[in-house]
């Protein structure tokens, strides 16, 4: 009995008074990989936002958003009585145990087995868990606080950790092809409301990969029925959003037809502030002999002229590494990203692929593919390398009228020679000058 009378002293002080009814379905979402200060800090909130807003006669379903399983149901009998918050808390004190022990149970992701993400929860998988089992017949506010950056040890190849958004192309395949695919229902998510507030741990709306993680998840709940109501750090604007009903915030977001299963890696922000390889000068101070052995701060990319087709750009930095393209987007030796040259809305972008460590410009392999899309004649393109403070660039042509999907780059990087149309390869040592 004392126990649950400091539990009492302890949440009244997370209380809102207000006198706001909340008469929806609601079922709420959490992460148990938080730190444990700030799992407790969290639960503590959302008591307070339970025992405030649920009326007699309603409820909430919680669950555990990561491991896809119920933490209780708090709900509130309908009658009179049960209009007052200790009311309430007396009849729930079982669901709030299970609260607070779930948030003492927190644990700070990134050790073996576990997600890399603060706050990771398993999405797309969560919200179809509760589509197609539970009858969610009106409208029904889904309140989940974790990361919208899908990341789990199982599943690496599509972690959105270190700034990886999926290509729309996710969006247009069956859950056989990606985890993030659709399920044949268009109707699965209707009358969901998903109000998602995140850790405040880096991301950033006005970033490019905040607007483009918001983007992806607005088009996933819309393609199935639902919508995303609220994409914020900030809980009290989530609980706000909540208690108005708030509906998702108009937008312009429109899906680009494609099939190419893409984990998109935007410009890093801590390379973000450097200047564009297109908006440097090029250079005539050739690159010695020992420079190009051992080249350092290696970057280079590609940029072409019909803004309807797709081309890729592939980089093997010597013959025991990996390729790095937008399939394998990070390695030991290098990243590829996507870089803008304008409003990410109209993804004016082109591609670049950056190096960690110094290239021996000698065995690198560098290709570019027609991926998809339709010209009449041909694709003009430019290729730009960029050697310390040196860049250096040429244009290039791809005498092809279609995209492969990739089916001539495979055969292409294995013999350095172009085996098709719409393969091509770049040889860096062309392009730069070399002091002899």
């Amino acid at each position: 009995m004392k126990k649950f009378i400091l539990i009492t002293m302890v949440l009244t002080s997370f209380m809102i008074h207000s006198t706001n009814a909340y008469s929806r379905d609601l079922i709420v979402g959490l992460s148990p990989y938080m730190e444990k200060t700030a799992s407790k800090e969290q639960i503590k909130a959302v008591i307070g936002f339970l025992l405030e807003s649920v009326e007699p006669g309603n409820s909430a379903r919680i669950y555990d958003a990561y491991r896809l399983s119920s933490i209780g149901t708090f709900a509130v009998p309908n009658k009179k009585a049960y209009r007052h918050q200790k009311a309430k808390l007396l009849v729930n004190k079982r669901v709030v145990k299970k609260l607070l022990q779930f948030a003492n149970n927190a644990v700070k992701p990134g050790g073996e087995n576990m997600p890399s993400v603060t706050g990771a929860i398993r999405l797309p998988q969560f919200l179809r868990f509760l589509g197609e089992n539970l009858s969610l017949n009106k409208e029904t506010d889904i309140l989940i606080l974790g990361s919208p950056l899908y990341d789990s040890p199982t599943e690496k190849d599509f972690s959105m950790a270190r700034g990886h958004v999926p290509s729309d192309g996710h969006l247009q395949v069956s859950m056989g092809q990606s985890l993030f695919g659709m399920t044949g229902n268009t109707e699965l998510l209707r009358n969901f409301h998903v109000h998602l507030a995140y850790p405040n741990t880096g991301l950033k709306l006005e970033d490019i990969q905040g607007f483009f993680v918001k983007r992806f998840w607005t088009l996933f709940l819309e393609r199935q029925g639902g919508q995303l109501a609220t994409f914020t750090s900030d809980l009290p604007t989530l609980f706000q959003r909540l208690k108005e009903k708030a509906q998702a915030p108009k937008h312009n977001y429109v899906l680009r037809q494609n099939d190419k299963l893409e984990m998109i890696l935007y410009r890093p922000k801590e390379i973000k502030k450097r200047v564009s390889i297109y908006e440097r000068p090029l250079s005539t101070i050739p690159v010695s002999l020992t420079s190009m052995k051992q080249a350092n701060n290696v970057e280079v990319s590609i940029t072409w002229d019909c803004k309807k087709c797709d081309l890729d750009l592939y980089a093997r930095p010597n013959p025991r590494a990996a390729t790095i393209y937008f399939r394998n987007s990070e390695s030991e030796e290098g990243k590829y990203i996507k870089d803008f040259r304008g409003s990410p809305q109209a993804s004016n972008s082109f591609e670049t692929i950056i190096f960690h460590k110094p290239i021996d410009l000698g065995q690198l392999v560098l290709a570019v593919n027609f991926f998809a899309g339709n010209v009449r004649d041909h694709i003009n393109g430019e290729f730009r390398i960029s050697i310390d403070n040196k860049t250096f660039g040429r244009k290039f042509q791809i005498k092809a009228t279609r995209g492969n999907k990739g089916a001539c780059i495979k055969e292409t990087m294995k013999r350095r020679k172009a085996t098709s149309l719409q393969c091509l390869i770049i040889d860096p040592l062309k392009i730069i000058s070399i002091r002899k």
